[in-house]
């Protein structure tokens, strides 16, 4: 959420109407600058703190992380750019993007593993921090 309030400001900071909403039209397609804007947004707020620390500023204040299944080290920049891309290029889609989105999301809330398509395409899951353990999700 945090995330589109910030391409809102970005968007209207750099003129015009950043989520493509147009007042005597439908056209909901999202303006280049709304994409750079939301590009930027996404990778200040999730890829750059999930690549380096293992998690984004609301990971880190639930006592959560991002790690590597394979190393239970933090993702690095490919993979945590990877996930995000997964997560949020959806959104970019008119109409049915948060559908999308939706369903990437799904199994990490019914599967046992609670891994996300994003996590599952990336390889990466998302642990307790608290833990310490390094041991595997549950």
């Amino acid at each position: 959420m945090a995330a589109f309030i910030v391409v809102e400001i970005l968007g209207r900071l750099l003129g015009g109407d950043p989520l493509g909403r147009r007042p005597a039209a439908l056209d909901t397609r999202l303006d280049g600058r709304a994409l750079v804007a939301l590009a930027l947004v996404v990778v200040a707020l999730e890829v750059i703190p999930v690549a380096r620390r293992g998690a984004s500023l609301g990971k880190a204040a639930l006592g959560l992380r991002v790690v590597r299944t394979d190393t239970w080290d933090h993702p690095g920049a490919l993979r945590a750019g990877l996930r995000a891309a997964v997560l949020y290029l959806p959104l970019t889609v008119p109409v049915v993007g948060p559908l999308i989105a939706a369903v990437v999301i799904l199994p990490a809330l019914v599967w046992p593993t609670r891994r996300g398509l994003h996590d599952l395409v990336a390889g990466t899951a998302v642990i307790e921090a608290r833990r310490g353990d390094g041991a595997p999700p549950r």
